[in-house]
């Protein structure tokens, strides 16, 4: 019994390791040959071109030489499997990524994954002719990490391109740069954007956003990423999710976004369920609106914008609490009319502290305000009051020992603070529950 239990064990041991074993190619545009059997460095192959001709296995890594540029996309041609994802990457010495500088105005994706599950792009920098710097397309299980897409073909192209809605998709730690439109655009079911730097975007000044999630985009997480639209053209917004109800269940967080002159907004969600919190919006007089639409919003800084909320979509039960709002012009909220009388809108507004106290509420709606700290103008608000809220600084809104805010605010099912703090049974206004020593 004993000796049977030994020899399935190293069965299965054996089986494993058949199983996710692995062969890495190299690929090298200067000193390599198609010819060769690409198994070793000194036997590299050529192009990506004939990488996009064979056959590979899960487990199996690609990898392209640092500092040399390849001319051609790559169309990826196999999928990894659970625990045994293909890696494309690099190889050699050094910190310079391989490069794909693409030369043909024809080609639509620099790289692509047409319908393929468990593959790792990794520290590639792509530019050049082609429509889309990446072309994610069905599939799942992918992974794009720690590239530099920039300077995408002149015209209304993209730097990620998601369609036919891949799921599971993780975008990381990439700086994608001087787009014609979009950053990253399309659609995807459980999709994590995490830790990138998108900036420059927008460059043919029509209707580029840093981030557009549409469609189907639902259970989405996006956090500490940087959008920054600062030195595109204006008029549009740095992260829209859709323009219907269908992008769903999506949280929003830990993000930085930074508006240009005369942008529309900084997030718009229309979708029931998104939730925006500890996100930094920065704008500028000419900034219209921080924020249109998501459903809960809590522990975030606006700063410097024409209204802080555009409720203008047909949804309703909006709940603002423990944000901080700094430099807004004309409302903190602003709910449209149509042509046809004001929308029927709800909302609640409850722990913010705003140096703000204009609102354009609708007449259909119901607005509950209340616990709010304004730092000027009059309020009747039920326990909210006119003062000074003791920020340790101008730029730094940690409350000094003795403000008004501590404690001041009431319960409503937030756990933590923007410091990750947690908020307990007596909670304060604003976006931090405790004073500090400063």
């Amino acid at each position: 019994m004993f000796r049977k239990l030994i020899v399935s064990s190293l069965s299965i041991i054996v089986g494993l390791f058949f199983s996710f074993a692995q062969t890495t190619y190299y690929v090298d545009a200067t000193n390599g040959n198609d010819l060769n059997h690409g198994t070793s460095k000194s036997a590299a192959w050529k192009t990506l071109t004939h990488v996009g001709s064979q056959s590979f296995s899960p487990g199996d890594n690609v990898l392209l030489k640092r500092g040399e540029t390849f001319v051609n996309p790559l169309y990826f041609p196999s999928s990894g499997e659970y625990g045994a994802p293909i890696k494309i990457g690099v190889y050699g010495k050094g910190n310079e990524k391989a490069v794909l500088n693409i030369k043909s105005d024809t080609v639509t994706y620099g790289v692509a994954f047409l319908f393929k599950a468990h593959l790792i792009l990794e520290n590639l920098e792509i530019t050049g002719n082609c429509r889309f710097g990446v072309g994610v397309r069905g599939g799942s299980h992918n992974i794009i990490r720690d590239c530099h897409i920039h300077h995408i073909a002149p015209g209304p192209w993209h730097g990620i391109v998601m369609g036919e809605q891949p799921e599971h998709l993780k975008i990381l730690r990439n700086e994608i740069s001087h787009c014609g439109l979009e950053g990253i655009y399309g659609s995807s079911r459980y999709v994590e954007i995490a830790y990138n730097h998108i900036h420059n975007i927008n460059l043919e000044k029509s209707v580029g956003d840093c981030l557009q999630l549409n469609l189907t985009a639902t259970e989405f997480h996006v956090h500490h990423n940087v959008f920054d639209r600062s030195m595109s053209a204006g008029g549009k917004g740095c992260v829209v999710c859709s323009d219907t109800s269908s992008v769903l269940n999506g949280v929003f967080e830990y993000n930085t976004v930074i508006c240009a002159p005369n942008d529309n907004f900084g997030f718009s969600a229309p979708g029931r369920g998104c939730v925006v919190r500890y996100n930094t919006f920065k704008g500028s007089p000419s900034s219209q609106f921080a924020v249109k639409g998501p459903h809960l919003i809590h522990h975030n800084i606006f700063d410097t914008f024409d209204c802080a909320f555009d409720f203008g979509f047909q949804v309703s039960d909006y709940k603002v609490y423990n944000n901080i709002f700094k430099n807004i012009g004309r409302y903190v909220v602003y709910i449209p009319k149509t042509p046809h009388g004001d929308r029927y809108v709800d909302y609640e507004f409850k722990n913010n502290i705003s140096d703000c106290n204009q609102f354009r509420d609708s007449s259909n709606g119901k607005a509950i305000r209340s616990h709010n700290i304004y730092t000027n103008g009059t309020t009747d608000e039920p326990g909210s009051m006119v003062t000074d809220p003791l920020f340790v600084s101008d730029t730094d809104y940690h409350l000094k020992k003795g403000s008004p805010a501590i404690h001041a605010g009431i319960k409503l099912g937030l756990s933590k603070d923007f410091d990750g703090k947690f908020i307990g049974e007596n909670p304060s206004i604003g976006i931090y529950q405790n004073a500090v020593n400063k």
